[in-house]
């Protein structure tokens, strides 16, 4: 059921999506969509009333999911802008504070600095992929022989005929939907080799949105 809703920030059309259970909640999603899922006992002007609440949440989302995730002098993590410090000291790279920090003996060094940041992301990847990777190997099951975490060209997964499995640091620039539905789509694989109708099945038992994250891609100016 499609409706619309005023706002503190002009209108909010957004689609109701009925569940069998569980808490009401709202998403903004690529595109400039949003849905809003509810049990059936939810009253639509109870859903009006979340969507109203939630409007600034949502438009702030929105703006990032379709618009650059990355404005000048800073770095998206997990979605999400983080402005970049160079910094002169012992060699460290880190996030804190909700900043990227490089501190390097020579902050001019380029080449340092690219390498510390490629450093930092693949870190960053490795951890959250492995803590993604154990959530829904729990759901999904099957056996795979080995991850690799590292260059995949325009790939961000792949899934090797040994069960092997390979993902992209660059995935840690991603919004968390987009990387979860990587992994999904990986460990689906070790059911289903092919992309077959019993492929998205397994897919979307998982994530319901997985038509929307697997076309979203990310822009960064």
């Amino acid at each position: 059921m499609k409706r619309r809703v005023s706002t503190s920030i002009g209108c909010i059309a957004y689609e109701v999506i009925r569940t069998v259970q569980g808490k009401a909640q709202v998403c903004a999603l690529p595109g400039g969509q949003v849905r809003l899922y509810a049990p059936a006992g939810f009253s639509l002007r109870d859903a009006d009333a979340l969507v109203t609440e939630n409007a600034d949440a949502l438009r702030m989302r929105l703006t990032l999911l379709d618009g650059p995730q990355c404005t000048p002098g800073c770095l998206p993590i997990e979605g999400k802008p983080h402005p970049v410090r160079i910094l002169q000291g012992a060699p460290a790279a880190e996030v804190m504070q909700g900043e990227v920090r490089i501190t390097l003996p020579d902050p001019q060094d380029l080449s340092a600095v690219r390498a510390a940041l490629n450093g930092l992301l693949h870190d960053l990847a490795r951890k959250r992929i492995a803590e993604r990777l154990a959530h829904w190997h729990a759901r999904i099951g099957g056996a795979y022989t080995g991850v690799c975490i590292g260059d995949l060209g325009v790939k961000w997964g792949a899934c090797s005929r040994d069960a092997a499995l390979a993902f992209s640091p660059l995935l840690i620039l991603a919004q968390p939907e987009a990387l979860d539905y990587v992994i999904i789509h990986e460990l689906c694989h070790l059911q289903e080799f092919s992309h077959s109708a019993r492929f998205w099945k397994l897919v979307r038992a998982q994530q319901a949105e997985c038509d929307i994250w697997k076309n979203w891609r990310i822009y960064l100016t």
